[in-house]
């Protein structure tokens, strides 16, 4: 995959979640390191992250090496998740384990106090 390919998926992965028609001061996401199309994809460890808020879930993933993170209304709502605290991970995908550091990061989430889909 080319540079221009990464960044181009990682704009994607980052602009998809955001909503233009609001004013109010939220959290933005973590800001994502993409790496030198000279460095390896090495294997990096994904640790289950359900339970977490989706800062600390986007966090641990980012420092973990992965760089391709996204997340979605597990409700099907289509929510923007304008404010990373407020949100929990009820499940990602892959699921925990040894991954190339391009591997997509998928968050599925509820907002704080809702339940997740079972």
């Amino acid at each position: 995959m080319t540079a221009a390919a990464l960044a181009a998926a990682v704009l994607v992965a980052l602009t998809g979640c955001e909503d233009d028609t609001t004013t109010d001061n939220t959290t933005d996401p973590p800001v994502i390191a993409i790496p030198d199309s000279g460095e390896d994809d090495e294997l990096m460890p994904l640790t289950d992250m359900k339970g977490l808020s989706l800062a600390d879930a986007w966090n641990q993933a980012s420092g973990a090496g992965f760089w391709v993170l996204t997340a979605y209304d597990q409700t099907g709502r289509q929510r923007t998740q304008e404010e990373y605290t407020a949100w929990v991970v009820c499940e990602h995908a892959p699921e925990a384990g040894l991954y190339p550091s391009s591997t997509v990061i998928d968050f599925a989430v509820v907002k704080r106090g809702e339940s997740c889909a079972r």
